[in-house]
């Protein structure tokens, strides 16, 4: 971000201007805008207590006598006796009041930065917790390989706890009145269609959620016709006719 100083227009001619020249020459027309410049960027409340004379003059790039150039600008009336710019508060002010304003906001950012690294450092706690606890569809592709191989090989596979408990869910499931007309198994086989193109996990939750949402299918049931005329009845018809 780019700041700015005031720097009135008679500020060239101006009493304490000429008194600076006396003692620097020229360089009395540079040397304060540059301190004031370099307070703004550097020093908000623009108060250089902590520097030394070699430092003032290096950081403004003055490459005279360092302490014959506080002194001038101290007797001229740029400097106060604690090495701070003489009415910096009155103005430029607003530097100090900026400064304070973009620290506390870096330090709002920070406390939120904070507080997404623990919440992603929690998520990643808690996928390493339950890595080890299988879904429905890594079971089910477990239990699928399982009969691939039994199918190539003499040998009788026997499913895992984790494959027969999840058959057993599923089962548990087709028998369940809540979901009577609806495929399990298709709806079962399309749930983990929607996971794997959506980056979800096809748990036991989103499942019974998936369930609860189908449609099922519309009976159709008997179809309406006219009962059958009774005997004597149709030959009265008959008769009629």
């Amino acid at each position: 971000m780019s700041l700015w100083v005031k720097v009135y227009t008679n500020f060239y001619t101006h009493r304490k201007t000429l008194r600076l020249r006396a003692s620097l020459g020229n360089d009395a027309y540079w040397v304060p805008p540059r301190l004031w410049s370099y307070a703004a960027e550097n020093q908000p409340d623009g108060n250089f207590t902590d520097y030394s004379d070699s430092e003032l003059a290096s950081a403004i790039g003055y490459v005279g006598d360092a302490s014959s150039m506080r002194q001038a600008l101290l007797q001229a009336g740029f400097l106060n006796p604690d090495r701070s710019i003489h009415d910096w508060q009155t103005h430029n002010s607003f530097h100090q009041v900026f400064a304070e304003r973009a620290s506390k906001a870096a330090q709002v950012r920070w406390g939120k930065e904070k507080e997404r690294t623990k919440e992603k450092e929690g998520d990643k706690e808690e996928t390493e917790m339950r890595g080890d606890e299988p879904s429905i569809a890594s079971s089910m592709l477990g239990a699928s390989k399982v009969a691939g191989v039994a199918g190539k090989s003499t040998a009788k596979a026997v499913p895992t706890s984790s494959q027969q408990s999840d058959d057993l869910w599923l089962a548990e499931l087709k028998e369940d009145k809540a979901y009577r007309g609806i495929d399990v198994d298709r709806e079962h086989a399309k749930m983990i269609r929607w996971c794997t193109e959506h980056g979800k996990q096809p748990t036991r939750r989103r499942f019974v959620g998936w369930l609860n949402r189908a449609d099922k299918p519309m009976s159709t049931g008997p179809s309406r016709t006219s009962p059958p005329l009774p005997q004597h009845k149709a030959a009265d018809h008959t008769n009629t006719l």
